[in-house]
C-alpha cells in the first residue's frame, strides 16, 4: 500500500487450519464421536467454516492477553510496537506521517499484556488498534472530553470532590458542582466521583473522538455531611467556599449573584486560632476591623457606613450583642443597601453581616481546645457533634467555650461562657427539621467611649499625653449580661420544582446590670471628663418569623429560580436607668484615680424619676419576591422587590404611654445582571440596589412633622472570577450609592428638615488562590469616599469618617502529605488608613501584622500564634481606645 509500512505473514493457511482444528479438539479424544461419521465431501467443508467462524475472535482474544517484555519503560510507541512484532505474530500497518509513533511515553511496566500497552498507548498518545487477522490497523483518534455535574444526595451541589478516570486523569468539582475532563482519548472508562471520608461512586462512561460525553453523579451524602468533610480536609482553595442559600435567598452561585459578598469560612477560623469575634474580620476587604478592647466586637464600616452584626442565619438578631466565635460555621458580608431581602430593621446602607451558625452532620466525631495567651488569655471549647438513632436521621451537636481574660491595660477583664445545643431530625427525604439553642454568659468591665470636646486643640489621637496602656473606666463597676437565642428551621420538599423552608428565631438578652461610659470627653490633651451611665436592669426580646417557598422552573427556554417570602419582625426593648455619675480624670497622673470604686459610682448617680423606666415596641411586616432568570445559558437577570410596612408603637414612660408612634412604608427594588464570558469561570455583572431607614417623627411644640424614610440607592458593575478549576477566585467592582431624604438640623428650625444628601463611592479587590497543594493566600483592598453632600451645619464637602484605604493579606502553608504533614505556617496583616470619626482629630492610619506555626493531625492539632508582630500603636476608629500590643497565643486540640 502506498505510503504504508507492511509486514505480510508467512503461514501457510492450511497449516493454520490444521493446528487450529487440533487444538480445539484435542480435549474431546476421547469422547464418542459417532456425530462426526458423516463428515464426506461437503460435511467436511462446512465443519471447516463453522471452525474458521469460532476460531477468529478466540485467536485475537489469546494475542491481546499474551505478554511480552519490552526492553524499558521509557520507549517511543513506534519502537514499542516493532519488539512486540518481534516476540509474536502479530504485524502493525499505519501511516509514517502519524506524529504520535514517534512520541515517546512511559508505560506502568516494562513486562505487561500486549492488551495493556494497548490501552497505555492509547490513553497517552491517542493511537487506536483495529484487528484484521494477525494484522492490525493503527489510526489516530482525536480526542474526546467529559463533562458533567456531581451533586449531593439532597440535590446540592458538591464541590471540591475529585472527579477521575481510571484513577488516573482528573479535576476538582468546582462551586455550582459543575467538571470538565478534556483530551481524553476515545475508549471506555470508569468515571469515579470521591473525597476522603465518603463512599466512593463509580459510573461508566463512553467517550468518542471530538466529542463530548457528559454524565451526572449523585454522591450518598447530603451537602451538610460534604462540607463537614471539605472543612476538616485540605482541600482546593479552602478560603473561596463562597456558595450560600443566604445571601440570594436563592441557590445560585457567587458567578451567578449580580451583588458582591465576601465569605470567612471556618477553615479560616479555625486555622487563624480565632478567639473573638473581631479577629473574623481581619480576612475580610474593604471592612475596618472592629475594637478589641472593651467592646462587642461588631461594629464596622462598611462602604463608608456604619454597620453592627444583626443576622444569625439569615435571621433578625440583637445588634450590639456580643458573639462568641465558638458556634460561627461562616460569616458573610454583603456588600451595599441590601433592604429589597432583608429589611431595614437591621443592616445598614453599606451593607449587612450574617453569621452562620454550625449544624449537625452525620457522623460522630468531637474536639476539645485549650489556647491560652497573653494578658491572662483562657479559653477551653468543645465541639461535639454525633448519630442519635442507627439511620442517622436524628442528629446531635453542641459546642460550648468558657473565655477568660484580662485586659493589656492598667484595669479590665472579660469572662464569658457559652453553651450552644442543635438537633436536626431528618423526618424522611421531603422534611427536615432543625432546632438549635444559644446561651451566653458574661461579666466584664464596661465599656469605653471616649471623644474630643471643643476645647481640644490637638489633631491627632497620638499626641494625647496618656499612657498607651492606662485604661478610662476602671474594672469595679462590672457588667453582668446574659442572652438566649432560640431557633427554628422546617425544611419541605413541595414538588422537585418547589421547596418551603419555614424558620422561627427568639433572641432574648437581660442584664442585670448594665454601665457604659457615654459622652466622655477630652477637654484638653490629658485630661478626661467622664460620664458613667446605668441602666438596671434593661431587657430585650426579638422574635423574627420567615417563610420562603423557592422554585426552580423553566418558562419557555429560560429558567427561573424565584423566592417568593414573607418576615415578621417585632422587638420589645425594656429598661430601667439608674442616672449617670460624673468626674474629671487627668489621665497622665497616676494619682488621679481612674478605677473609683463601685459603691461611690453609683452613690453619685442621679437620675430623673420622670424618665426612669422605658418602653418601646416596634413590628415589621414584609413581603418580597426575587427571581433569578436565565435568559440565555450565559446571561441572567435579577428582578427583586420588597414592601416593608414599619409600625412603631407609642412607648411607655413610668406606665404612661406615650403619643410618640408612627407607621411608614416603603418599597425596596432590586436589579442585577449577569453575564459569563466564560462559562463558570469569569461574569461580568452589574447591580442596582436599594436601602430605606424609617424616620420617627417630632414636634415643633405645636404640630407633628412627618417624614419619609430616607433611601439610599447604589449603582456598582465589576468582574468575577474563578479560574483553573477554581485555583484563583477573584472579585473587582465599583460603587457608587446616593443617599437621599435624610434628615438634617438648620439653626433657624427647632425640627428637622428633609433634603440631606450623602455620596459614597470606591473600588474593591478581593483575591483568593491556592496557586500549590497546601498554599493558600487571601488579598483585599479597598478605596471609599464617603462625604456629606448637604447636611448640618459645616458638615458639607466632609468625610463621614470612615478610612478611605483599607486593605488586608494572609497566606498559610501547610505541608500535605509525607512525615510532616499537618505541619504549617501563617502570616498576615491589615493596613486600615487614617479617619476622622470625632472630627477633625485624626485617628492615625496603622499595619499589623501577625504570624502563626501550626501543626494538624487527625488526632491533635498544635498551634502558636504571635499578634501584632510589630508591637504597632494603634486606635480603634469608633471608640478611641488604644489596642493590644504584640501578644502571644498558643492552643492545643484533641480530636475524636
Amino acid at each position: 500500500m502506498p505510503g504504508m509500512r507492511q509486514h505480510h505473514p508467512a503461514v501457510a493457511l492450511n497449516k493454520k487450519l490444521i493446528v487450529g482444528i487440533n487444538y480445539y479438539l484435542k480435549p474431546y479424544k476421547n469422547m464418542n464421536l459417532k456425530f462426526l461419521s458423516w463428515t464426506k465431501g461437503h460435511g467436511l467443508v462446512m465443519l471447516f467454516t463453522v471452525l474458521l467462524l469460532t476460531l477468529a475472535p478466540n485467536a485475537k482474544a489469546r494475542q491481546v492477553e499474551q505478554s511480552v517484555k519490552l526492553s524499558g519503560k521509557t520507549l517511543s510507541v513506534q519502537t514499542i510496537l516493532d519488539e512486540i512484532q518481534q516476540q509474536c505474530s502479530l504485524r502493525f500497518v499505519y501511516n509514517k506521517k502519524f506524529a504520535a509513533v514517534d512520541k515517546v511515553i512511559t508505560l506502568q511496566s516494562q513486562e505487561a499484556t500486549i492488551k495493556s500497552i494497548f490501552a497505555q498507548i492509547n490513553a497517552k498518545a491517542g493511537l487506536s488498534f483495529t484487528f484484521s487477522g494477525n494484522q492490525v490497523i493503527v489510526k489516530e483518534t482525536k480526542p474526546g472530553s467529559i463533562q458533567g455535574t456531581v451533586r449531593t444526595s439532597d440535590g446540592k451541589p458538591a464541590p471540591y470532590v475529585t472527579v477521575s478516570i481510571n484513577s488516573s486523569t482528573g479535576t476538582i468539582v468546582d462551586q455550582s458542582g459543575n467538571f470538565r475532563l478534556k483530551n481524553i482519548p476515545e475508549g471506555t472508562y470508569q468515571l469515579t466521583a470521591s473525597i476522603i471520608g465518603m463512599e466512593t461512586v463509580t459510573r461508566e462512561v463512553v467517550v468518542h473522538g471530538d466529542k463530548t460525553a457528559s454524565i451526572d453523579l449523585t454522591l450518598n451524602e447530603t451537602r451538610k455531611q460534604l462540607n463537614e468533610v471539605v472543612v476538616s480536609g485540605e482541600k482546593q482553595n479552602k478560603f473561596a467556599a463562597k456558595e450560600s442559600d443566604y445571601i440570594a435567598r436563592l441557590p445560585i452561585s457567587n458567578l451567578e449573584n449580580p451583588q458582591v459578598y465576601n465569605v470567612v469560612t471556618n477553615a479560616i477560623i479555625k486555622e487563624r486560632t480565632v478567639t473573638n469575634y473581631a479577629e473574623i474580620f481581619y480576612n475580610t476587604p474593604a471592612v475596618t476591623p472592629p475594637s478589641i478592647t472593651y467592646s462587642n466586637g461588631n461594629e464596622f464600616f462598611l462602604r463608608g457606613f456604619y454597620s453592627s452584626f444583626e443576622f444569625r442565619d439569615g435571621l433578625s438578631n440583637y445588634a450590639g450583642e456580643t458573639e462568641d466565635p465558638v458556634n460561627i460555621e461562616r460569616v458573610e458580608v454583603l456588600k451595599g443597601p441590601s433592604a429589597t431581602l432583608f429589611g431595614t430593621s437591621n443592616g445598614s446602607f453599606g451593607g449587612i453581616i450574617n453569621n452562620v451558625t454550625k449544624v449537625p452532620f452525620e457522623v460522630a466525631k468531637g474536639e476539645v481546645s485549650y489556647t491560652g495567651g497573653s494578658f491572662g488569655l483562657s479559653r477551653l471549647t468543645l465541639d461535639y457533634n454525633t448519630p442519635v438513632n442507627k439511620d442517622s436521621t436524628l442528629l446531635f451537636r453542641i459546642n460550648g467555650a468558657r473565655h477568660w481574660e484580662n485586659s493589656f491595660q492598667d484595669f479590665g477583664f472579660k469572662h464569658t461562657y457559652t453553651v450552644a445545643p442543635s438537633i436536626l431530625y431528618k423526618v424522611n427525604d421531603r422534611l427536615t427539621v432543625r432546632l438549635s439553642a444559644e446561651f451566653y454568659q458574661q461579666n466584664s468591665s464596661m465599656w469605653q467611649w471616649v471623644y474630643f470636646g471643643p476645647e481640644v486643640t490637638i489633631r491627632n489621637v497620638k499626641d494625647l499625653k496618656v499612657p498607651y496602656d492606662r485604661s478610662s473606666a476602671g474594672d469595679q463597676l462590672a457588667q453582668n449580661w446574659s442572652s438566649s437565642r432560640v431557633f427554628a428551621k422546617i425544611d419541605y420538599k413541595l414538588s422537585d420544582h418547589w421547596t418551603s423552608s419555614t424558620n422561627f428565631a427568639e433572641n432574648i438578652y437581660y442584664r442585670k446590670a448594665s454601665y457604659y461610659m457615654n459622652g466622655n470627653a477630652y477637654i484638653n490633651d490629658s485630661t478626661l471628663t467622664r460620664f458613667i451611665m446605668g441602666a438596671k436592669p434593661q431587657s430585650g426580646t426579638m422574635i423574627d418569623f420567615q417563610q420562603n417557598f423557592t422554585g426552580d422552573f423553566k418558562i419557555g427556554s429560560m429558567r427561573n429560580r424565584i423566592v417568593l417570602g414573607i418576615d415578621i419582625t417585632s422587638d420589645v426593648y425594656n429598661s430601667t436607668f439608674t442616672g449617670a455619675y460624673q468626674d474629671t480624670v487627668i489621665m497622665n497622673d497616676p494619682h488621679s484615680k481612674v478605677n473609683v470604686s463601685a459603691a461611690k459610682i453609683l452613690d453619685g448617680m442621679t437620675w430623673d424619676p420622670s424618665d426612669n423606666h422605658y418602653v418601646n415596641k416596634w413590628i415589621t411586616s414584609s413581603a418580597y419576591v426575587s427571581d433569578v432568570i436565565n435568559v440565555t445559558d450565559k446571561l441572567l437577570a435579577m428582578l427583586s422587590l420588597r414592601v416593608d410596612h414599619f409600625n412603631n408603637k407609642n412607648s411607655v414612660n413610668n406606665g404612661i404611654t406615650q403619643t410618640d408612634g408612627y407607621k411608614q412604608t416603603a418599597l425596596s427594588p432590586k436589579f442585577g445582571i449577569v453575564y459569563q464570558l466564560i462559562k463558570n469561570q469569569v461574569s461580568l455583572f452589574g447591580n442596582y440596589m436599594n436601602g430605606f431607614s424609617n424616620n420617627a417623627p417630632q414636634t415643633d411644640g405645636t404640630k407633628s412633622i412627618t417624614y419619609k424614610p430616607s433611601q439610599a440607592n447604589q449603582w456598582e458593575f465589576g468582574i468575577k472570577s474563578s479560574l483553573f478549576d477554581n485555583v484563583l477566585s477573584a472579585t473587582l467592582s465599583y460603587y457608587n450609592i446616593d443617599v437621599k431624604n435624610a434628615l438634617r438640623t438648620i439653626p433657624s428650625s427647632t425640627v428637622s428638615i428633609q433634603d440631606g444628601t450623602q455620596k459614597s463611592k470606591g473600588i474593591e479587590i478581593e483575591l483568593i488562590s491556592n496557586p500549590l497543594a497546601g498554599l493558600n493566600i487571601m488579598a483585599g483592598y479597598g478605596y471609599n469616599d464617603s462625604r456629606y453632600i448637604n447636611a448640618n451645619n459645616g458638615q458639607n464637602g466632609k468625610l463621614i469618617g470612615s478610612p478611605m484605604n483599607i486593605a488586608n493579606f494572609y497566606a498559610s502553608y501547610k505541608i500535605a502529605t509525607g512525615r510532616t504533614s499537618g505541619l504549617g505556617i501563617s502570616f498576615g496583616g491589615n493596613y486600615v488608613g487614617e479617619s476622622t470619626y470625632n472630627d477633625p482629630v485624626l485617628i492615625p492610619a496603622y499595619f499589623i501584622c501577625n504570624t502563626q506555626v501550626m501543626y494538624d493531625r487527625p488526632k491533635i492539632g498544635l498551634s502558636f500564634k504571635i499578634n501584632n508582630l510589630g508591637d504597632e500603636k494603634y486606635w480603634s476608629w469608633n471608640f478611641i481606645q488604644s489596642q493590644p500590643g504584640r501578644n502571644y497565643v498558643a492552643s492545643v486540640t484533641y480530636k475524636f
